[in-house]
């Protein structure tokens, strides 16, 4: 893991500022970088150029990639692209690509391309212990002033916080949705907290980003779209 690191510290340079959530790299020799808040002209993505990231480069770093987390990677594959789809330490930054005769950037590459994302992870950068009060949830209040727009409760009136752990605790659909790093993950670490410790509980996602280490029974799965891929479970797999 720490030679893995160690090659990924030039793309670190950019997903691990404080102003990025997320970088991307459609072709060799740039990386766009998603920003917290616009910029003066108003621009979410910004382009930077960096000879670094030659596709070999990125070849290099999407076969270690792949080794480190036992996933199958050959972007010379003519049937179909190769994918891959990691957590990377220490801050469980989310990392996919695709690379493949299919994926192309311009005539002068027929061995096809590689497009990568790279977006930080929920525990990066956190100043504090998130709790509801960061959602406008507060013991024996309503909705705070100012965020209704983000807390749904039934009764606005109504002690926000533990209508939240009435709605876990009976079993009821929760619905947590939301744009790009906008703490989706974040809040679900948090309620899912309040599941009895006496209850089964079965998670199912593409990368690894769900903490419930204390809870006593719990099964967690990692899903893929393809095939079963190293300690991933096939999609077709799951529904049979």
């Amino acid at each position: 893991m720490e030679v893995l690191q160690r090659m990924l510290s030039p793309l670190a340079e950019y997903y691990e500022h404080v102003d990025h959530e997320e970088i991307a790299i459609n072709q060799p020799g740039e990386v766009w970088c998603r920003r917290h808040h616009p910029n003066r002209d108003g621009d979410i993505w910004i382009k930077y150029l960096d000879d670094r990231f030659t596709l070999r480069w990125l070849r290099n770093i999407c076969q270690a990639v792949a080794n480190t987390f036992n996933q199958s990677f050959d972007p010379d594959e003519s049937d179909k692209p190769s994918t891959i789809f990691a957590t990377l330490p220490p801050y469980e930054h989310r990392f996919a690509a695709v690379a493949g005769k299919n994926v192309v950037f311009d005539q002068t590459l027929p061995e096809g391309g590689i497009a990568m994302a790279i977006r930080k992870g929920a525990s990066a950068g956190r100043a504090h212990q998130v709790d509801f009060s960061d959602w406008g949830l507060v013991e024996g209040r309503g909705v705070q002033e100012g965020f209704h727009h983000v807390a749904k409760i039934a009764d606005g009136r109504a002690d926000a916080v533990q209508a939240l752990k009435d709605a876990v605790q009976q079993g009821c659909n929760i619905l947590i949705s939301g744009g790009t790093s906008t703490g989706k993950t974040t809040l679900f670490n948090r309620v899912i907290q309040e599941v009895d410790h006496r209850t089964r509980v079965l998670t199912v996602e593409d990368t690894r980003e769900i903490k419930l280490h204390k809870h006593p029974n719990h099964v967690h799965l990692i899903l893929h779209l393809r095939k079963n891929v190293g300690h991933c479970i096939g999609y077709e797999s799951l529904k049979s």
